[in-house]
């Protein structure tokens, strides 16, 4: 039956869509090592493979994550084995794979299995999300539907591109009421006899072929029941304005454009900002003729041409992110021997990066940040080094320092450089001092170097390595090697050489060989 509403599946194309879908699967899929575990007839074994799988691949690579997988399984091949690991060995494995509240949530979960059900994964959706703790609902569908067959669909990233796509839904694809038919088209084109085959052949389809970016329309499967394809094509036999190459996913440089909501950005090109007006000045039941209108564009972001299927899906504005800034101390523990050893503190329970080892690291407030000390030696496009900024930072750290140096001797401390760190919501700005200390007279090294509180230790330098660490620990030790200028760069932010500047150079006078150069690096988020 064909429904009356353009944004809902008709029934006469669900099985097309099924057929085509899985014989495309079955030709293109890729070789993922969490797929090989379909081969076991262990369908609690297939479910926590897909369990561990789906964790680890949200907002993360399939790429990054294939290592970080095998790794894991190898350690924990179970569920009773990851049940039996505590959480610090578990955050030493997912160190640098991000978004660590992941790693905890799935440790919770295998203990609650282990202890409350018996060792056994539930085998629905229902009883998945209801038992396990951190298990959503994409999460339970995908274990649901992969391991115990369950005919119930998924919803990630890549089916919500897919599927606004295939039905020209132009609303905010965050917002609830389009949350909520999204998830209702995808149970209702789900296949009953292999609803784990059709899920992943979904996602894989968003992965390989309608990417977010230069989508491969001619590649595509669906193509002759895709709206959004559709749209394009009508809008070329029916305009005389050529349509660029970049709709069907060849690259074409002139026509893209980052526009911003009402068009006016200054990076739209001025056929674009033309486009844009004269669609504002139709009724929208010009561009589509929608009833439900939470499914619609909205009049002030319409249809552009330009964009084609990219079109799809529409998310709402990001908003910017939070700016910190952090003073961090890497104090290094020296002995005659030259045996290096770090101090390192564990971070709190809760919140970000949450139970991870970190060098003691102090985030200023914005008081401290708005104050003109702080803006004398830290400008936004980088801090020059003079005699007076190691003041500064060891004026603010000395107090997070005092408990930790009690009993040692400061035979060196120097600023070496800034780090960001860019999370999904945060930019975290490293300021970053290298101290180096060894006992007094009254202590030996190895006193020190055994002293050890709950929340802070000293490590063996070349043991940092397999600490639970995330990956802006290391770059930061890296920055204070001796002779690692080559490794740095310079701020992304100073884009523009200014005649007038001084150069660094200027400030590596005899009087200041304790102050090392500037070295300003930036990380990618996790």
């Amino acid at each position: 039956m064909k429904s009356n509403n353009p944004h809902t599946f008709d029934e006469e194309n669900i099985s097309l869509i099924q057929n085509e879908l899985l014989d495309w699967y079955r030709q293109n899929k890729r070789d993922l090592p969490w797929r090989r575990a379909a081969l076991t007839d262990n369908k609690q074994q297939h479910a926590y493979a897909v369990w561990v799988s789906e964790i680890m691949l949200q907002q993360t690579r399939v790429t990054t994550v294939i290592d970080y997988y095998k790794k894991w399984m190898l350690k924990w091949p179970t569920v009773h084995d990851l049940a039996k690991a505590n959480m610090e060995e578990v955050n030493q494995v997912w160190a640098g794979l991000g978004y660590y509240s992941r790693a905890r949530r799935l440790h919770e979960g295998a203990c609650k299995v282990v202890k409350d059900l018996n060792g056994q994964i539930p085998e629905n959706a229902t009883n998945l999300m209801k038992l396990i703790p951190g298990v959503g609902r994409y999460t339970a569908a995908a274990i649901a539907s992969i391991a115990f067959n369950e005919s119930v669909g998924v919803l990630d990233g890549n089916v919500i591109r897919v599927i606004s796509r295939l039905l020209t839904i132009g609303g905010d694809v965050s917002s609830k009421n389009v949350t909520d038919h999204l998830w209702d088209q995808v149970d209702k084109s789900i296949p009953s006899d292999q609803p784990g085959d059709f899920n992943q052949a979904m996602m894989e389809l968003g992965a390989l072929v309608c990417m977010p970016k230069n989508p491969v329309c001619s590649r595509c499967p669906l193509r002759s029941v895709c709206k959004g394809y559709k749209e394009v094509e009508n809008y070329k036999k029916t305009n005389t304005i050529s349509v660029s190459n970049l709709l069907l996913g060849k690259n074409n440089n002139k026509n893209k454009r980052k526009a911003s909501a009402d068009g006016d950005n200054s990076k739209t090109p001025k056929r674009v900002k033309v486009e844009i007006e004269e669609l504002k000045s139709k009724n929208v039941e010009d561009i589509e003729s929608c009833t439900i209108s939470f499914l619609k564009f909205p009049v002030d972001k319409p249809w552009l041409p330009a964009l084609g299927v990219m079109n799809y899906p529409r998310k709402a504005d990001k908003k910017p992110p939070r700016q910190d800034i952090a003073l961090l101390s890497v104090v290094e523990l020296k002995h005659v021997d030259n045996e290096s050893k770090m101090l390192v503190t564990q971070r709190p329970d809760t919140g970000l990066l949450a139970k991870l080892w970190e060098f003691p690291t102090l985030t200023l407030n914005a008081e401290q940040v708005a104050h003109k000390s702080f803006k004398k030696h830290f400008s936004e496009k980088g801090t020059h080094p003079t005699k007076h900024t190691i003041n500064y930072i060891s004026e603010n750290t000395d107090g997070m320092l005092e408990k930790y140096l009690s009993g040692l001797v400061i035979k060196s401390r120097s600023h070496v450089g800034e780090l960001t760190h860019v999370f999904s919501h945060i930019h975290l700005r490293y300021i970053v001092e290298h101290i180096i200390v060894s006992p007094d007279e009254n202590k030996t090294h190895s006193d020190i170097s055994k002293q050890v509180a709950e929340n802070w230790k000293w490590v063996l330098k070349f043991d940092l390595a397999s600490c639970a660490m995330s990956s802006a620990m290391h770059k930061i030790l890296k920055i204070c090697e001796p002779n690692n200028s080559k490794k740095c760069q310079k701020p992304a932010i100073a884009k523009k050489n200014n005649k007038n500047q001084v150069k660094l150079d200027s400030f590596f006078k005899p009087k200041l060989r304790n102050i090392k150069t500037e070295k300003d690096v930036t990380i990618k988020q996790e």
